[in-house]
Protein backbone atom coordinates (compact mmCIF):
# COMPACT_ATOMS: atom_id res chain seq x y z
CA UNK A 1 0.00 0.00 0.00
CA UNK A 2 1.48 3.35 -1.05
CA UNK A 3 1.88 6.05 1.57
CA UNK A 4 -0.37 9.10 1.15
CA UNK A 5 1.21 12.52 0.87
CA UNK A 6 1.01 14.57 4.08
CA UNK A 7 -1.11 17.20 2.31
CA UNK A 8 -3.57 14.53 1.17
CA UNK A 9 -3.72 13.06 4.69
CA UNK A 10 -4.45 16.50 6.18
CA UNK A 11 -7.18 17.07 3.60
CA UNK A 12 -8.74 13.70 4.43
CA UNK A 13 -8.67 14.47 8.18
CA UNK A 14 -10.17 17.93 7.58
CA UNK A 15 -12.88 16.41 5.39
CA UNK A 16 -13.65 13.78 8.04
CA UNK A 17 -13.81 16.44 10.75
CA UNK A 18 -16.15 18.58 8.63
CA UNK A 19 -18.42 15.61 7.93
CA UNK A 20 -18.58 14.68 11.63
CA UNK A 21 -19.33 18.30 12.56
CA UNK A 22 -22.10 18.43 9.98
CA UNK A 23 -23.56 15.17 11.29
CA UNK A 24 -23.48 16.56 14.84
CA UNK A 25 -25.37 19.71 13.74
CA UNK A 26 -27.90 17.64 11.81
CA UNK A 27 -28.43 15.45 14.87
CA UNK A 28 -28.95 18.58 17.01
CA UNK A 29 -31.45 20.08 14.54
CA UNK A 30 -33.41 16.87 13.96
CA UNK A 31 -33.48 15.98 17.66
CA UNK A 32 -36.84 15.23 19.25
CA UNK A 33 -37.70 17.56 20.92
CA UNK A 34 -35.69 19.91 18.70
CA UNK A 35 -32.89 21.77 20.43
CA UNK A 36 -33.37 25.52 20.79
CA UNK A 37 -30.22 26.88 19.15
CA UNK A 38 -31.21 30.45 20.09
CA UNK A 39 -31.09 29.50 23.78
CA UNK A 40 -27.38 30.28 23.76
CA UNK A 41 -27.79 33.77 22.24
CA UNK A 42 -31.05 34.83 23.91
CA UNK A 43 -29.54 36.01 27.29
CA UNK A 44 -26.91 38.08 25.52
CA UNK A 45 -29.36 39.74 23.16
CA UNK A 46 -31.93 40.38 25.90
CA UNK A 47 -29.39 42.07 28.16
CA UNK A 48 -28.13 44.17 25.26
CA UNK A 49 -31.66 45.27 24.35
CA UNK A 50 -32.45 46.13 28.01
CA UNK A 51 -29.30 48.19 28.24
CA UNK A 52 -30.05 50.19 25.10
CA UNK A 53 -33.65 50.70 26.18
CA UNK A 54 -32.45 52.13 29.51
CA UNK A 55 -29.94 54.34 27.72
CA UNK A 56 -32.59 55.78 25.42
CA UNK A 57 -34.97 56.47 28.32
CA UNK A 58 -32.46 58.61 30.27
CA UNK A 59 -33.08 62.32 30.67
CA UNK A 60 -30.28 64.50 29.31
CA UNK A 61 -27.56 63.63 26.87
CA UNK A 62 -26.15 60.17 27.65
CA UNK A 63 -22.39 59.75 27.53
CA UNK A 64 -21.69 57.36 24.62
CA UNK A 65 -18.37 56.19 26.12
CA UNK A 66 -20.05 55.39 29.44
CA UNK A 67 -22.87 53.56 27.68
CA UNK A 68 -20.41 51.63 25.56
CA UNK A 69 -18.41 50.61 28.64
CA UNK A 70 -21.54 49.43 30.45
CA UNK A 71 -22.68 47.57 27.34
CA UNK A 72 -19.30 45.85 27.04
CA UNK A 73 -19.31 44.95 30.73
CA UNK A 74 -22.79 43.44 30.44
CA UNK A 75 -21.89 41.71 27.20
CA UNK A 76 -18.77 40.14 28.73
CA UNK A 77 -20.72 39.09 31.81
CA UNK A 78 -23.43 37.48 29.69
CA UNK A 79 -20.86 35.67 27.54
CA UNK A 80 -19.02 34.51 30.63
CA UNK A 81 -22.21 33.17 32.17
CA UNK A 82 -23.42 31.48 28.97
CA UNK A 83 -20.07 29.93 28.18
CA UNK A 84 -19.60 28.86 31.79
CA UNK A 85 -22.92 27.03 31.69
CA UNK A 86 -22.13 25.46 28.32
CA UNK A 87 -18.63 24.34 29.37
CA UNK A 88 -19.89 22.79 32.60
CA UNK A 89 -21.81 20.11 30.71
CA UNK A 90 -20.60 16.57 30.06
CA UNK A 91 -21.47 16.94 26.39
CA UNK A 92 -19.11 19.87 26.03
CA UNK A 93 -16.29 17.90 27.66
CA UNK A 94 -16.85 14.98 25.27
CA UNK A 95 -17.02 17.28 22.25
CA UNK A 96 -13.86 19.11 23.30
CA UNK A 97 -12.09 15.78 23.83
CA UNK A 98 -13.10 14.58 20.34
CA UNK A 99 -11.99 17.88 18.84
CA UNK A 100 -8.60 17.69 20.58
CA UNK A 101 -8.12 14.09 19.41
CA UNK A 102 -8.92 15.07 15.83
CA UNK A 103 -6.66 18.10 16.01
CA UNK A 104 -3.74 16.08 17.36
CA UNK A 105 -4.34 13.38 14.74
CA UNK A 106 -4.31 16.03 12.01
CA UNK A 107 -1.12 17.59 13.41
CA UNK A 108 0.83 14.31 13.17
CA UNK A 109 1.26 14.20 9.38
CA UNK A 110 1.69 17.95 9.23
CA UNK A 111 4.44 17.90 11.83
CA UNK A 112 6.13 14.96 10.09
CA UNK A 113 6.07 16.82 6.78
CA UNK A 114 7.47 19.97 8.42
CA UNK A 115 10.29 17.99 10.05
CA UNK A 116 11.13 16.28 6.76
CA UNK A 117 11.20 19.56 4.85
CA UNK A 118 13.33 21.27 7.50
CA UNK A 119 15.79 18.33 7.52
CA UNK A 120 15.97 18.50 3.72
CA UNK A 121 16.56 22.28 3.83
CA UNK A 122 19.30 21.91 6.46
CA UNK A 123 20.94 19.15 4.42
CA UNK A 124 20.81 21.30 1.28
CA UNK A 125 22.48 24.15 3.18
CA UNK A 126 25.13 21.81 4.53
CA UNK A 127 24.00 22.31 8.13
CA UNK A 128 23.61 19.56 10.71
CA UNK A 129 20.16 18.13 11.33
CA UNK A 130 18.42 17.59 14.64
CA UNK A 131 19.74 14.03 15.05
CA UNK A 132 23.31 15.13 14.36
CA UNK A 133 23.10 17.97 16.88
CA UNK A 134 21.62 15.61 19.49
CA UNK A 135 24.43 13.08 18.89
CA UNK A 136 27.04 15.83 19.20
CA UNK A 137 25.48 17.03 22.46
CA UNK A 138 25.56 13.48 23.81
CA UNK A 139 29.26 13.16 22.91
CA UNK A 140 30.06 16.50 24.54
CA UNK A 141 28.28 15.42 27.71
CA UNK A 142 30.27 12.19 27.80
CA UNK A 143 33.52 14.15 27.31
CA UNK A 144 32.61 16.55 30.11
CA UNK A 145 32.02 13.61 32.45
CA UNK A 146 35.39 12.08 31.55
CA UNK A 147 37.18 15.39 32.11
CA UNK A 148 35.45 15.74 35.49
CA UNK A 149 36.55 12.24 36.51
CA UNK A 150 40.15 12.99 35.40
CA UNK A 151 40.07 16.27 37.30
CA UNK A 152 38.90 14.47 40.45
CA UNK A 153 41.65 11.86 40.07
CA UNK A 154 44.29 14.58 39.56
CA UNK A 155 43.07 16.31 42.74
CA UNK A 156 43.50 13.05 44.65
CA UNK A 157 47.03 12.59 43.30
CA UNK A 158 47.90 16.20 44.12
CA UNK A 159 46.72 15.77 47.72
CA UNK A 160 48.74 12.58 48.04
CA UNK A 161 51.87 14.31 46.74
CA UNK A 162 51.35 17.26 49.10
CA UNK A 163 51.02 14.91 52.08
CA UNK A 164 54.20 13.12 51.10
CA UNK A 165 56.10 16.38 50.59
CA UNK A 166 55.04 17.85 53.96
CA UNK A 167 56.37 15.25 56.32
CA UNK A 168 59.66 13.51 55.72
CA UNK A 169 58.85 11.16 58.58
CA UNK A 170 55.89 9.99 56.62
CA UNK A 171 58.16 9.25 53.71
CA UNK A 172 60.45 7.24 55.94
CA UNK A 173 57.49 5.27 57.23
CA UNK A 174 56.58 4.23 53.74
CA UNK A 175 58.44 0.96 53.08
CA UNK A 176 60.64 0.94 50.06
CA UNK A 177 60.46 -1.83 47.64
CA UNK A 178 63.52 -3.84 47.35
CA UNK A 179 64.14 -6.13 44.55
CA UNK A 180 66.33 -9.07 45.00
CA UNK A 181 67.72 -10.71 42.00
CA UNK A 182 68.92 -14.16 41.89
CA UNK A 183 72.23 -14.49 40.32
CA UNK A 184 72.78 -17.43 38.25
Amino acid sequence: MAEKEPTQEMFELWRKSLEEGTQAWLKTITQTPPADVTQFWRPILEQGMEFWAKGMGQVGAPDPAQQWKRFMDLWLEAWSKALGQAMATEGFARALGRYMDQWLTAQGPWRKAAEQSSEAALKALGLPGRAQVAAMAEQLTALEERVDRLDDRLDELKQLLERLARSPADRAAVPRRTTSRKRS
